[in-house]
């Protein structure tokens, strides 16, 4: 029976482990945020011209500032085609190692310290016969 409790502790130890690899990435790339930015950013200094408050001239040197952060933040965020792929293989292996692992090392614990312990039980049972055994022959002693 203790050995099934170990056995399900090891389980659920191997499972929390698992359980952040087995979401996604959580959410928007943080490029898309960037673009996003970006195209507000180009936005807002059209409504600017439009109300009057930024001359041309000064515009148009906004929107070619804007433009390049839009291209950089652009090419950023663009992932390449083989990234999904490449990042679900890395969950894989991750899952596989601690899947692995984690019993590994629990039995390597157990071998290390637990099972120290149980031999100095072990000894300690024995070593409680023995001294049952002595005292049951010294009284025998007391009576011949």
């Amino acid at each position: 029976m203790l050995w099934v409790i170990f056995a399900v502790m090891t389980g659920a130890a191997a499972l929390l482990a698992l359980w952040p690899l087995s979401r996604g990435s959580g959410g928007a790339p943080r490029g898309d945020n960037a673009l996003a930015f970006h195209r507000a950013q180009l936005a807002e200094i059209d409504r600017d011209v439009e109300r009057g408050e930024l001359p041309a001239d000064q515009a148009a040197a906004a929107r070619a500032e804007a433009g390049r952060r839009l291209i950089a933040a652009a090419d950023e965020s663009a992932p390449p085609v083989d990234d999904a792929s490449a990042a679900r293989f890395r969950r894989r292996v991750a899952a596989a190692i601690i899947i692995v692992l984690v019993p590994l090392a629990t039995l390597g614990l157990y071998a290390r310290l637990g099972g120290r312990a149980l031999q100095a039980i072990g000894d300690t049972r024995a070593r409680l016969r023995l001294a049952q055994r002595t005292v049951r022959l010294f009284r025998g002693w007391r009576y011949m």
